[in-house]
């Protein structure tokens, strides 16, 4: 299935999943988090890390579909993918990464897999500098409008209107 995919579902963002072959680079914790969502809309994730199975305490046949290649990062990993969801973790540098974007593979962040089963209105920050105080000023400016959720500290990870 390397056609182009469509938005033929009923979310309206990001492609079609069902049946696509989701490449997704790092299988920590949130890589693990990605791979379960992106089986459980159809995809087929082909997960890939740099650390083992025994480092990421994965046990045998627990990885969602069942394509796992730990302990390596190796380009043959793209052959027949439809998309790639790259960890954060993963530097832009990442050989495999490099090779995907070369070869024109669509290559989104987990965030954006996540964002795209998130059904409300979504306001991003990212930087490096500013995030906290960016995320406190949003806040205000919702907080007329209801309730306004967000973590406690400088987390910069959960801001909303629920």
């Amino acid at each position: 299935m390397t056609e182009t995919l469509t938005m033929n579902r009923t979310r309206s963002r990001g492609p079609a999943l069902n049946g696509a072959t989701a490449v997704v680079l790092g299988y920590g914790r949130s890589g693990k988090a990605a791979a379960a969502l992106l089986a459980r809309e159809g995809a087929r994730p082909r997960v890939t890390d740099t650390k083992d199975a025994t480092a990421l305490a994965v046990a045998p046949g627990s990885v969602p579909g069942g394509d796992a290649w730990l302990g390596r990062m190796d380009e043959a990993v793209l052959a027949g993918a439809d998309l790639v969801i790259a960890s954060p973790g993963v530097p832009p540098t990442n050989p495999v990464l490099a090779a995907a974007l070369r070869a024109g593979l669509p290559v989104h962040s987990e965030l954006e897999l996540g964002w795209w089963h998130v059904d409300a209105p979504t306001v991003a920050i990212t930087g490096t500098n500013g995030k906290s105080s960016t995320r406190e000023m949003i806040a205000r400016v919702l907080a007329p409008l209801g309730p306004v959720v967000q973590s406690e500290k400088s987390f910069n990870n959960d801001l909303g209107v629920p």
